[in-house]
């Protein structure tokens, strides 16, 4: 394994110094995009969970990533119909997806975004 998840997005500062010498990167649950210089151990990601986010909030954040040049990280446990609390629906992650595609974004686990950054371990 080359990154790591804070379960829940329980992080605390011990943890985080600990953590992020074993992996290459740490996800929180911090919502955001990452721009400019990131904390590659406490990266914030957004829920992709149709309780909290519709395909107009979607499209909007995808848009801002790609003008500002930022690394958006989406985040779900199950894509289904209908879905859990922690998931989308596949319309809601067809959305996301398209608009990603149209907006010329890379789509990558995040393992791999960090070989596009230029980042090695």
């Amino acid at each position: 394994m080359t990154t790591f998840t804070f379960p829940f997005g329980d992080i605390n500062l011990g943890s985080k110094i600990l953590l992020q010498e074993r992996f290459a990167a740490c996800r929180t649950t911090e919502p955001g995009l990452n721009r400019g210089s990131v904390d590659l151990g406490a990266l914030k990601a957004q829920r992709l969970y149709s309780s909290a986010i519709n395909p107009e909030g979607v499209t909007r954040l995808i848009k801002t990533a790609a003008a500002s040049n930022a690394w958006l990280i989406f985040h779900t446990h199950d894509v289904d119909e209908p879905p859990t609390m922690y998931g989308c629906t596949s319309g809601l992650f067809e959305a996301a997806l398209e608009t990603a595609l149209a907006e010329h974004c890379d789509i990558l686990p995040v393992r791999s975004a960090l070989g596009m950054i230029g980042f090695r371990q």
